[in-house]
């Protein structure tokens, strides 16, 4: 690294150690804290139409709170959010809804600045992982912070505004110019992105929320690599059309040589694209924990994988301690906290709990009250005490709640289907990156579908099948009884996977903040869709 590299350096881990041992210190009292973000939320919404709306005027502590106050959704909150806030919010998140009309979460300029200290604590712990994490350019792949307006208020994405908090000497290094973030087309946006990569040549970093963002993203170099090329050749985007002709670029003949060179190679790794990454920022969990897990295999071994931590459109609810090893701890200084324990046979319990009465191993459902709005709300997520850090419990997203099936009274669960995937990779030597599972509730049977990284193995069905039966008592029960049938293998087409995330990207997520099903209902999907997914031999 040169000096002024070693200096930003150095200046960011100071400020980052300053936040962190602040946050730290609060953590002797967790207890105490979570009670001053209660009563300050009390506080702040106790008058209006939404503290009448939801009896705050009745509430003086944690169990009035909870007997006053039920647990919300979104939309037994949808009113109260859009029209009876007491304040206008500095901008509204907006994510898809589970009834079509997309969700508007408010967003306070406070809260913001509690944003861009979360992304200074994890910054500091990503320069401790890996020093030369931020010594080149930075491409993250991100939707921009400002898309519209809602209400007369902006309204932008939770991935730009976690690029955003970033500190001012980490988001010079970005690689992309604000144009590429504006582009419709998200194929577009990410080879404009791969053309101002490989011109750098010193990306160091690797930033997107989902792990097969990557894939895709080596996916589309393949794809495109002859317009990328006669782009690099010209100087000038207009290979993807003419109205991209007046945005033109500068390389240097030897770095032309290479990126040429590059692009004749017939399958090239993420290491091949990106030959001087240090790390990578994504989720390592739940879902995501295979593909980031295959991404190995694209890296040499020296490249890094580190956590992104736990946040939504609806709030950033971890801080990253140890990206490494995937350490996160609650924001527990900027919102009220609820579990309810979830046992071994995925029933949820009504007592809610707080966090220091979590305990480790033991799954939760999540509930949060925020200052920005949002009231005892179920974000629909299961979370696992994985450890704890200076008393305080880490937090690990494991699954959307809703990720269970039930065609005869097996109950699977997401986990039930990646567990088991897992270790049908380990007792066949090979690795299943992408794949998910439907409920064919007709059949009366589990249909996996798997990309095709093996030649087929006439045991794969058999093994699938007997693995969940250990781990699904109920699943065994139904295939001894035969009222369910054996799975069905069906392998993905080589863009089989992307087209399935595509669906969930059409139908309102977000392709920088994806998180595609593991287990869904075959019905839940338009006729024959699953069909255009698969080969046809």
């Amino acid at each position: 690294m040169n000096f002024a590299t070693v200096c930003g350096s150095l200046v960011l881990k100071l400020k980052g150690e300053m936040h962190y041992r602040s946050f730290i210190d609060q953590a002797k009292d967790v207890q105490k804290v979570q009670l001053g973000v209660l009563t300050k939320f009390l506080q702040l919404f106790k008058d209006g139409l939404f503290g009448e709306a939801f009896q705050i005027n009745k509430v003086s502590n944690v169990e009035e709170f909870q007997k006053f106050v039920p647990i919300c959704d979104y939309e037994s909150l949808r009113l109260a959010l859009s029209d009876h806030l007491n304040y206008k919010p500095y901008l509204y998140l907006k994510t898809s809804g589970t009834t079509g009309e997309p969700k508007y979460i408010p967003l306070r300029q406070t809260t913001l600045k509690k944003f861009k200290k979360y992304q200074l604590i994890n910054t500091y712990s990503q320069l401790k992982a890996v020093p030369e994490i931020f010594s080149g350019k930075l491409l993250a792949i991100r939707s921009p912070m400002i898309e519209g307006y809602f209400n007369s208020v902006p309204v932008g994405s939770m991935s730009g505004v976690y690029y955003e908090c970033l500190d001012p000497y980490i988001k010079a290094k970005g690689v992309v110019p604000l144009w590429v973030l504006g582009e419709p087309d998200y194929s577009k946006k990410v080879a404009f992105s791969l053309i101002f990569s490989l011109i750098s040549q010193k990306v160091t970093c690797l930033a997107s929320a989902n792990p097969t963002t990557f894939f895709r993203l080596k996916q589309i170099f393949i794809e495109t690599r002859d317009v990328i090329r006669d782009c690099i050749l010209k100087g000038n985007f207009s290979s993807f059309g003419e109205s991209y002709g007046e945005f033109k670029f500068k390389t240097a003949p030897r770095v032309k040589s290479e990126i040429l060179n590059l692009l004749d190679i017939d399958s090239p790794k993420l290491i091949d694209i990106f030959p001087n990454l240090k790390a990578i920022v994504t989720w390592k969990e739940g879902p995501c924990s295979l593909s980031a897990l295959k991404l190995k295999d694209e890296l040499n071994p020296g490249v890094k994988i580190l956590e992104a931590g736990y946040l939504a459109s609806e709030g950033w609810l971890t801080v990253v301690i140890d990206p490494l090893e995937g350490i996160c701890v609650p924001a527990f200084d900027n919102y009220f906290f609820e579990f309810l324990e979830i046992d071994e046979h995925l029933s949820v319990s009504d007592r809610p709990l707080r966090l220091h009465q979590l305990e480790k191993g033991k799954k939760y459902s999540i509930i949060f009250t925020s200052l920005d709005g949002l009231i005892r709300y179920n974000i629909n997520d299961i979370v696992e005490v994985c450890d704890f850090f200076k008393g305080i419990p880490c937090l690990r997203f494991v699954q959307k709640g809703k990720g269970i099936t039930n065609i005869t009274g097996e109950k699977v669960s997401e986990i039930q289907i990646t567990e088991t995937v897992k270790q049908v990779s380990r007792k066949l030597g090979f690795q299943i990156s992408n794949f998910f599972c439907v409920a064919n509730e007709r059949d009366q049977r589990y249909e996996f579908f798997l990309q095709r990284l093996c030649s087929d193995h006439s045991e794969l069905s058999t093994m699938l099948d007997l693995v969940l039966q250990d781990m699904n008592v109920e699943y065994k029960a139904k295939r001894e009884s035969q009222r369910l049938k054996k799975p069905l293998i069906k392998w993905l087409s080589a863009n089989g996977y992307s087209l399935f995330c595509d669906y969930f990207v059409k139908n309102g997520q977000r392709a920088t903040q994806l998180k595609p099903p593991v287990l869904l209902y075959r019905k839940d999907l338009p006729e024959n869709f699953l069909e255009t997914l698969v080969n046809d031999n």
